[in-house]
């Protein structure tokens, strides 16, 4: 079952945006290692803005990933970055996965965010106010 999630961005200096892409792709086999993971998306909201997002079934899975994948790796680049990524943790409220996956849905302190499942291709993402907002 999923529990956890993490939600992270990245903003690209202006002309790394291909790096960044190979960034995520080459990111890929870590991820790929971990055996705790539900799922895993790297994906482009705007020209220069990306983001992962990954579901867990418990708080140890996430740390675990988070001690060897994104924050780690943006380290080792900070010169693709116009600024340092930021990670926030989240609760997953709901999910639907392997077997008729169709997405899974996190809630970020600003909101909604519907993550289409089924490959580790770079997805847009459309974010969703919250009610009432």
């Amino acid at each position: 079952m999923v529990t956890v999630g993490v939600l992270a961005r990245f903003e690209a200096k202006p002309g790394n945006e291909a790096a960044v892409e190979r960034f995520f792709q080459e990111g890929l086999p870590i991820v790929q290692r971990q055996s705790a993971e539900t799922a895993w998306y790297a994906f482009r909201l705007g020209s220069t803005t990306f983001g992962a997002f990954a579901a867990f079934a418990d708080e140890e899975a996430r740390l675990a990933l988070l001690s060897v994948g994104g924050p780690v790796a943006a380290q080792r680049h900070p010169e693709l970055f116009a600024q340092p990524p930021t990670f926030e943790m989240a609760d997953v409220l709901a999910a639907k996965l392997p077997g008729g996956e169709k997405s899974v849905t996190v809630v970020r302190n600003d909101g909604l965010v519907r993550v289409p499942s089924g490959t580790h291709d770079v997805w847009r993402l459309r974010c969703f106010p919250k009610r009432g907002e």
